[in-house]
């Protein structure tokens, strides 16, 4: 079916409107003058000029845009805002300590070594049940999207965990909602980055998982018993912590 511009809809518009209108003017108001006649011909062509005007004019589409987009910010800055709130305001944060008491000598060490109060993956609380929208697993290679580095998944959390400061220097002002996507902490491979580096990305910033893939770290060790030609193995005190990756 061939398509129709604007004005061939607008003639055809007014042609079929033409009919009722004549119809409508010669029943009801017969005994009506010819100028009154003329004159709700008139009243009736300016108000569907009106109504055109209102509807179809480029100021109408524009105004409801920026009522929609105006609309959807909105709902978005509520639903960052309520992710906030539950990240800051977690119940399970003064369950850590009771968490760690559960895991060896050895476990303890290692997650606080990170860091002591739980943040960048380190939390002793079991990711019990695993949220669905997590994409990735412990013992997972990957590489990063930007920085090309490759490394594998000791630990995650469902948003970023992380000191406020250490937040906003790293997602800055421009991204406030990337705090509040999965995080993954990575032991980066030597051979990409030396140093034996941790860090801790968020799952936009994961570019690919590298089956097969085995990584250069000294602590790889410490949270993994192998690897079995796909991924790491974790040992029984990660897998306590995320009872449902592997």
């Amino acid at each position: 079916m061939p398509q129709m511009n604007r004005a061939l809809m607008f003639q055809l518009g007014i042609i079929l409107l033409i009919v009722p209108v004549q119809f409508f003017i010669t029943q009801r108001w017969k005994p009506a003058s010819q100028s009154t006649q003329q004159q709700t011909v008139k009243d009736i062509v300016g108000k569907y000029r009106y109504w055109q005007n209102l509807v179809l004019s480029k100021a109408t589409w524009i105004r409801w845009y920026d009522n929609v987009r105006d609309s959807l910010i909105s709902y978005k800055n509520n639903v960052v805002e309520q992710a906030r709130t539950y990240a800051t305001t977690s119940k399970a944060a003064p369950y850590e300590k009771t968490a760690l008491v559960t895991l060896d000598e050895a476990a303890k060490k290692i997650l606080q070594r990170r860091d002591s109060n739980g943040n960048f993956a380190s939390s002793a609380i079991a990711r019990n049940p695993r949220p669905a929208h997590i994409k990735f697993h412990i013992g997972q290679v990957i590489r990063h999207r930007e920085y090309g580095y490759r490394g594998v998944i000791i630990g995650w959390d469902a948003t970023a965990k992380a000191p406020e400061q250490w937040l906003r220097s790293v997602h800055g002002a421009n991204k406030p909602q990337l705090r509040y996507q999965p995080s993954y902490s990575i032991l980066v491979d030597v051979r990409d980055r030396p140093g034996a580096q941790i860090t801790y990305i968020v799952e936009d910033h994961i570019v690919e998982v590298m089956s097969g893939h085995q990584v250069s770290h000294p602590e790889v060790k410490d949270y993994f018993n192998g690897f079995n030609g796909k991924e790491y193995i974790a040992k029984p005190w990660l897998k306590k912590i995320y009872p449902h990756d592997q």
